[in-house]
């Protein structure tokens, strides 16, 4: 996570995820995929 153009589109398409926001629920996540996933679904409208 570089918080490329990429990174930022899908970021802002998924409820306007702050980057560092995301970074902090992937590291709590400790590799378990379906959190974060789960993180992302829940903020987006």
């Amino acid at each position: 996570m570089f918080s490329c153009g990429g990174d930022r589109n899908f970021l802002r398409s998924h409820g306007e995820i702050h980057p560092a926001d995301f970074l902090r629920h992937v590291w709590a996540a400790d590799g378990d995929i379906q959190m974060v996933a789960d993180f992302v679904k829940s903020q987006t409208a």
